[in-house]
């Protein structure tokens, strides 16, 4: 029961921090799949463009979007990199990205889909 609560406590003020924080302020990005962890890029506007980093293949990723990134909408996005180093791939996909930083995404790599969660901050 212990644990229970001290889970919900942090939880709590984790959730509380993650809220508090303006978008544009979230440096990193984290992932299951691609990226696993990721740098984040705005444009001038201070707008989430495009984000780079190691993949879960311990490659590397860069995630471009078409558009300025709009929070609680869908955000299409294509994304090229590598896998183990040197096996190179392509993909496209769609993001949704909730204003707590949280996302879901769906692409295809090649023509396999893939799916993918994680988190800005």
């Amino acid at each position: 029961m212990k644990k229970v609560i001290l889970a919900v406590v942090i939880t709590l003020l984790f959730s509380s921090t993650i809220v508090s924080k303006e978008f544009h302020e979230r440096k990193y990005s984290t992932g299951i799949i691609a990226p696993l962890f990721g740098w984040n890029h705005f444009d001038e506007n201070n707008n989430l463009i495009k984000v780079t980093g190691v993949n879960a293949l311990l490659g590397y990723t860069k995630k471009k979007f078409f558009y300025p990134v709009e929070l609680n909408e869908f955000n299409p996005f294509w994304s090229v990199g590598t896998w183990y180093g040197i096996i190179p791939y392509i993909g496209v996909g769609t993001e949704y990205l909730h204003q707590n930083g949280v996302y879901a995404s769906f692409q295809t790599v090649y023509y396999y889909p893939s799916f993918n969660v994680g988190y800005y901050f």
